[in-house]
């Protein structure tokens, strides 16, 4: 398969731990991103940055609601387009960090 074909495909799906059943697939996120980090806020599951196409990182920020079973992208964006991330939330901050590439030649 060449680089040139290869796709995204957004996929999510919901495992019940009480009843130990999958259902799905949900909403489809609107940007589909891989190399993303994934932060829960209460009901809401943030996907920060990440790759949505070969070398296209992305500044989003795209929320799904767990209740509406839908996605929106947060009022802000990231300052920067990232991918390769770690994040979590502390109290009201969310903290970002991306890994770093060294060449050694």
């Amino acid at each position: 398969m060449s680089l040139a074909a290869l796709l995204i495909l957004p996929l999510f799906i919901l495992y019940d731990v009480a009843s130990d059943t999958w259902s799905g697939p949900l909403a489809g996120i609107p940007t589909g991103v891989w190399y993303t980090a994934a932060v829960a806020d209460g009901n809401k599951i943030l996907l920060i940055g990440g790759t949505s196409s070969i070398d296209a990182l992305t500044n989003l920020i795209q929320v799904y609601d767990v209740e509406s079973n839908s996605w929106s992208n947060y009022s802000k964006t990231l300052p920067f387009a990232i991918s390769g991330v770690a994040a979590g939330k502390l109290g009201n901050d969310l903290i970002v960090g991306q890994r770093q590439f060294v060449k050694f030649f």
